[in-house]
């Protein structure tokens, strides 16, 4: 997969709320920085906050993609509904978010800097 693909896979394992790809497509050494939550590093913890999350939709909208060798650069909307005690919560949508993804040369295909 192309740098591009490997994102836009990413992206499709959060709308899916398929955990398993979303973690599986991160490196052991992520710096995971989810605007405006901590920044996270390792895989690991990464994978703790991705599944605490307890999301009940998830969906996210790229408006626009674009990669530099192994950057690339994505800006969406990100909408989330997770749950509060037990409770579906709709958290306010994330317009037109910049992130920048970084790929591993050493794990080809994972993901090191959200």
């Amino acid at each position: 997969m192309t740098p591009t693909e490997i994102v836009e896979a990413f992206i499709e394992g959060w709308n899916q709320m398929d955990w398993d790809t979303v973690v599986d497509l991160l490196a052991e050494d992520v710096i995971y920085h989810n605007i405006p939550m901590e920044k996270l590093e390792g895989k690991a913890a990464a994978e703790a906050v991705i599944r605490g999350m307890q999301a009940v939709a998830v969906d996210w909208i790229t408006l626009n993609i674009a990669a530099n060798g192994s950057v690339v650069l994505t800006e969406r909307l990100g909408n989330f509904k997770t749950r509060v005690a037990g409770k579906a919560v709709s958290t306010c949508p994330v317009p037109g978010a910049l992130s920048r993804w970084s790929l591993a040369r050493s794990k080809p295909g994972a993901i090191t800097l959200t």
